[in-house]
């Protein structure tokens, strides 16, 4: 090479980690519930899951959806660990809209502490992407404080409303993000 010339290094992009999202069982409430404490006490979650209220509330609806997901093979919604390839690294939960045929909501989605930034979030939500029929579009709802989870949805085709929803007896506005197959 000549004196002064410059190299050029090209990098072969990153392969996105695979994930597979397994329905969750009643064996596994310490786990997704250990990452909801978590995440309330972090800020990435409501604080209303920090209560002595809230905390019974939410282990009694993790309780509910894993005995639903034994009882009743869902396509989409329930209570879903999102599984790497050693390891769970999070949940993530979904219901179907009580309005809407074919909007589902994604309720929460977490992810333990060492399989953040590494992709798994958004592998997360393309696997849901993919389960849900040609028809069907997802939503989620997104606080202020939530930087890495509008991240998330932005980065995975999410587009946010224009109009906020605000949240009754406070004044709080949450962020409505949707997404929907590509026509």
């Amino acid at each position: 090479m000549a004196k002064g010339a410059l190299m050029s290094i090209h990098h072969a992009p990153a392969a996105r980690p695979s994930v597979e999202l397994v329905a969750a069982s009643v064996l596994d409430i310490p786990f997704i519930f250990g990452l909801l404490q978590e995440g309330s006490t972090t800020g990435v979650f409501s604080d209303r899951y920090l209560s002595s209220a809230g905390i019974w509330r939410s282990f009694r609806s993790i309780a509910l959806a894993c005995v639903r997901n034994a009882v009743r093979r869902r396509r989409v919604e329930g209570l879903w660990l999102i599984r790497g390839e050693d390891a769970d690294h999070g949940f993530a939960w979904v219901q179907r809209t009580p309005d809407e045929q074919e909007v589902y909501c994604i309720d929460m989605i977490s992810l333990d502490q060492q399989a953040r930034g590494k992709g798994l979030g958004t592998a997360a939500v393309m696997a849901l992407q993919q389960k849900i029929g040609p028809q069907a579009s997802l939503i989620a709802l997104c606080t202020p404080y939530a930087k890495t989870m509008r991240a998330l949805l932005r980065g995975s085709g999410f587009k946010r409303n224009k109009q906020s929803l605000v949240v009754p007896d406070s004044n709080h506005g949450i962020d409505l993000y949707h997404w929907r197959h590509a026509a």
